[in-house]
């Protein structure tokens, strides 16, 4: 069904899968790559292979999942996590390698050298075939390395890159092939989703940019019938420098967002914040900053990875937190906590996830700290529509900015030489 729709880049890709044992499927937003991941699973399906999925974070597997029509969990949890003395480790490697056909990790972008180093050590070089997708333009991992770039870069692994525009996701996928290119874009003059015009920029000075966003986060959008708490995102890029930081935009949107779905937690004058210096209290959106094992609230235990959002339900002597894709409720100790507020978060911490709406505060002041990279990320975090608030030439500086965050490793290099033994030379 899927292989006969393929176009020439898309079958040539699955061609690449049925004939190699690790490969790379690359692109930009909107060129078919989920459509030809579908392809391969067809294939896979009909050759009796068995398959796994797996993304870096539970959002990025629920949707890799719908997407496919296919299970799919965090890759933490394909490799089973247990307790040791140093935090975890996991069940899959070497000696007990993971028992499919065919692996398919998505969002390969977000996947740092430790990881990717379990991964394929858990892998059975004699049974195993590996797809890695994934957008080699995006920012890199949080932690150490450029994985993807890297093995892209070795050229001892198959890859295909997809670059025609399979999909009508309007302005969004236009201007990230544009930016991607180093070209400008025009944002959308109007809101026409059906048209899609789905990209509109509010030009505005930074005094006003807090105000603004404040009003289409809790007002404006919600009015559109989107839910403010998980139907919309604020992406910044710092953490806590400036009037639209995560911080200032947490502290100014948990007031406003908390009241309208329903949780009413005034400020307490005798709350005690927690270790990292966050105050929390119940209706908080929150998103989890470390990968640990947690006590359930039940019995047992559950695993959280860095990425992970949810809901503070109750706070007192332990932090209660709902997080959701999948539903884990577990506690969390005060004085050892990795939460942070979310209703603003960095394009880092987007990464993986696609959100309804997403908003976007953008300033000269930001400088260093958005690049051609930043800008292109940030906007592919859209599904439906994505709204820039403050100055259009300070998206247009970033674009002619490259790479403000290169990274020198050793991956490369490495492949090649390893490769370079095994055919002897």
């Amino acid at each position: 069904m899927f292989a006969d729709t393929l176009n020439e880049e898309q079958a040539a890709a699955l061609a690449m899968v049925q004939q190699s044992r690790v490969s790379v499927l690359c692109g930009a937003p909107g060129v078919g790559k989920t459509y030809t991941c579908r392809a391969v699973l067809e294939w896979a399906s009909s050759a009796g292979l068995s398959v796994a999925l797996a993304a870096p974070t539970g959002k990025a597997a629920k949707r890799m999942e719908e997407l496919t029509e296919y299970p799919a969990s965090t890759i933490h949890r394909l490799l089973g996590p247990t307790k040791d003395r140093d935090g975890f480790k996991f069940e899959a490697g070497p000696e007990n390698p993971l028992p499919y056909d065919l692996l398919i990790l998505d969002e390969t972008s977000m996947v740092d050298t430790w990881l990717m180093h379990s991964v394929m050590a858990a892998v059975d070089p004699d049974r195993t075939r590996v797809l890695l997708v994934g957008d080699p333009d995006q920012l890199p991992s949080i932690g150490p390395g450029t994985v993807l770039q890297d093995i892209i870069s070795s050229g001892v692994v198959s890859v295909a890159r997809l670059t025609q525009i399979q999909r009508n996701a309007g302005d969004i996928v236009r201007a990230c092939h544009a930016i991607k290119a180093g070209q400008g874009y025009e944002p959308s003059t109007i809101l026409d989703l059906d048209a899609g015009h789905n990209l509109r920029h509010v030009e505005a000075s930074e005094d006003a940019i807090p105000g603004i966003i404040e009003a289409l986060a809790a007002e404006r959008l919600p009015a559109r019938g989107y839910d403010p708490l998980w139907g919309i995102q604020v992406i910044s890029p710092t953490n806590e420098k400036g009037l639209f930081s995560c911080g200032a935009l947490n502290r100014v949107l948990r007031e406003r967002l908390n009241q309208k779905t329903g949780w009413t937690t005034p400020e307490d004058p005798d709350e005690k914040p927690a270790a990292n210096g966050n105050v929390f209290r119940p209706g908080d959106k929150i998103i989890q900053t470390k990968n640990e094992i947690l006590p359930s609230t039940g019995t047992g235990t559950e695993y959280v990875v860095n990425g992970d959002m949810g809901i503070v339900e109750d706070v007192g002597r332990t932090i209660t937190v709902r997080f959701n894709t999948p539903d884990r409720l577990v506690s969390v100790k005060p004085n050892d906590c990795h939460l942070l507020l979310a209703y603003a978060i960095t394009c880092h911490r987007a990464q993986g996830s696609e959100f309804p709406v997403t908003i976007i505060p953008v300033s000269r002041a930001f400088g260093r700290f958005v690049d051609r990279c930043w800008i292109y990320t940030a906007l592919s975090r859209a599904r439906e529509i994505c709204i820039t608030v403050g100055e259009f030439s300070a998206i247009e500086s970033a674009i002619g900015r490259v790479s403000a965050m290169r990274r020198r490793t050793g991956l490369t290099r490495a492949l090649v030489d390893e490769y370079s033994k095994s055919i002897g030379i």
